[in-house]
């Protein structure tokens, strides 16, 4: 029965013809082994640990594999897991394979039936022969490369006759045993591995460094009370490079550090010996700015975490539960959470439930205070003359009572089913505290002024004229709320303080120590009954040029 092919109609053969790639049967002298992916540690910058393993044949101590990674240098191990022998030699290489490729064109159907018998279309006539060649196979002179004509050969048997028909001429194609793939010589990366003191086969595994893969946490707050919220954590796993079937994740919490991350292993024969070593002398950057992640995707720890933070009242929300808290270990300075049996393949994404826990928090209003005297530790003044306003913040300091840390990721609040807020809940060790912030509260009124005082003009600092200005400020807070509120005031400015009332914690810091003016902090932890205000003074000194 004839078979009629026309380019017209190829839609139907793209609806049962996967594309995909098949190696064909060439006789390999090694035995191969595909290794399986048993376990992945993720970190929050895009890197993952691999760890597979595979039972390997042998042939002379040899065996083979095309898993190539994209490992990182130094990071990619081999190892036998059955103590039958141990790894002598590892060699990469490149070979050269015959690859069947399906037919989905009328050009891929005349590739892949040249010599056999068939009927072609051109304009309104029709050419019957066996088919000699098709464009491809045709010498293409480099002299009239630009007016070249790609045209298809075929054969009269009978009277031994060849007609050249241009390809754009074509229509159809009719064939009585027509063959659906044509094959390619394509180039594979092989690893070849050797054992020593191994029989008939091992059990390998193999482990490495790579990028595209990560997991991004987040949570959601839910407010059960007046001081206890039902806190709940979620993983998304981006995964790009890895199949994943039945698989151990670990996500990991912490600050690690891998100086090697932006370059790759040469075994993967991806770059030239000169490619290579140029990305060594090239490598200044950290593993911290891989891809220009924001902040959630890396570990954020904020000072403040430990011994001071923000807050919210709240009311009973139905609550969302992850069921059973993921297991987790400590490595050092890391912490792991671990999910089992996870099956997601290369492009995937998935969430997987990390834990649900209930966390005591104090309700909390934060003011930080803005700084008008736009002044540097050099006594120079700068630029803009745009006043902030005076905000407070309605937070929640949330206490880390539970088994393990908190890392940096977006948190999202609700309050009687109700969403109130997202913010970031910075990473907070177990048994510190974080500020979360909800909203901006209307019912505490914020006012700022600071004034000069007095003006010592003409002070000689090496060499250079000075004006050392006192500054005199006032803080006035009130609570228009019917309850009491605690509310946290920091104030950060350049110079140095002199006073500050109701028990303000002056502290200078020492972070620039070269300038003129030193860098202070002064906080104020205070309590508002209900409609009360409270005026709050601070004096400092600063070095204007």
């Amino acid at each position: 029965m004839a078979i009629r092919i026309r380019h017209t109609r190829l839609s139907f053969v793209l609806g049962f013809i996967f594309l995909m790639l098949v190696v064909s049967t060439i006789a390999q002298t090694v035995p191969e082994f595909t290794p399986k992916t048993q376990s992945i540690v993720l970190f929050k910058n895009g890197l993952g640990y691999v760890q597979k393993e595979g039972t390997a044949r042998l042939e002379n101590g040899w065996t083979s594999t095309t898993t190539i990674p994209q490992s990182l240098l130094g990071t990619l191990w081999f190892g036998t897991l059955d103590q039958k022998g141990s790894i002598s030699e590892v060699i990469s290489r490149k070979e050269k394979v015959l690859t069947s490729f399906p037919c989905v064109s009328l050009d891929d159907f005349l590739k892949a039936n040249i010599g056999k018998k068939c009927v072609l279309l051109h304009g309104d006539l029709t050419t019957e022969g066996s088919l000699v060649s098709v464009p491809g196979d045709n010498p293409i002179s480099p002299n009239n490369y630009s007016s070249y004509n790609p045209s298809l050969i075929i054969r009269d048997d009978l009277n031994k006759i060849d007609t050249v028909i241009p390809r754009s001429q074509i229509k159809d194609a009719i064939f009585t045993d027509v063959a659906t793939t044509f094959q390619k010589e394509t180039e594979i990366r092989r690893l070849n591995i050797h054992l020593n003191g191994a029989s008939n086969e091992s059990r390998i595994g193999m482990s490495y460094l790579q990028k595209g893969i990560s997991w991004m946490p987040s949570y959601l707050v839910q407010i059960k009370d007046s001081n206890t919220v039902l806190l709940t954590m979620k993983a998304m796993v981006i995964n790009d490079t890895e199949d994943m079937d039945n698989t151990d994740l670990y996500f990991t919490v912490g600050f690690p550090h891998f100086q090697y991350s932006d370059i790759l292993n040469p075994i993967t024969m991806e770059q030239t010996l000169a490619q290579f070593i140029s990305s060594l002398n090239s490598n200044n950057r950290s593993n911290e700015s891989y891809g220009g992640l924001s902040n959630i995707m890396r570990q954020n720890y904020t000072a403040y975490a430990i011994n001071g933070d923000h807050f919210g009242e709240g009311m009973m929300a139905p609550d969302y539960s992850t069921g059973t808290n993921l297991s987790g270990s400590s490595q050092e300075d890391l912490y792991l959470y671990q999910v089992k049996g996870i099956s997601l393949q290369k492009g995937d994404r998935g969430e997987y439930p990390v834990f649900t826990s209930e966390v005591s928090y104090q309700p909390l209003y934060t003011w930080e205070v803005s700084n008008p005297l736009k002044i540097d530790i050099w006594g120079q003044r700068q630029e803009g003359d745009k006043l902030d306003k005076e905000l407070v913040w309605h937070c929640l300091k949330l206490e880390n009572g539970t088994d393990y840390p908190w890392t940096t990721a977006p948190a999202f609040t609700l309050s009687s089913a109700k969403p109130i807020a997202q913010d970031t809940l910075n990473y907070t060790p177990k048994g510190a505290k974080a500020n979360l912030k909800l909203t901006l509260s209307s019912d505490i009124k914020a006012e700022r002024k600071e004034t000069e005082t007095s003006r010592q003009r003409g002070v000689n600092i090496n060499g250079s004229s000075y004006d050392l200005v006192t500054i005199q400020g006032e803080l006035l807070v009130k609570n228009y709320k019917t309850q009491k509120v605690d509310i946290e005031i920091t104030k950060n400015f350049v110079g140095e303080s002199t006073t500050a009332s109701d028990s303000g914690v002056i502290t200078k810091k020492g972070d620039i120590l070269n300038g003129i003016n030193p860098t202070t902090q002064i906080i104020w932890n205070q309590s508002l009954n209900a409609l009360e205000s409270k005026t709050i003074t601070y004096e400092y000194k600063v070095y204007v040029r």
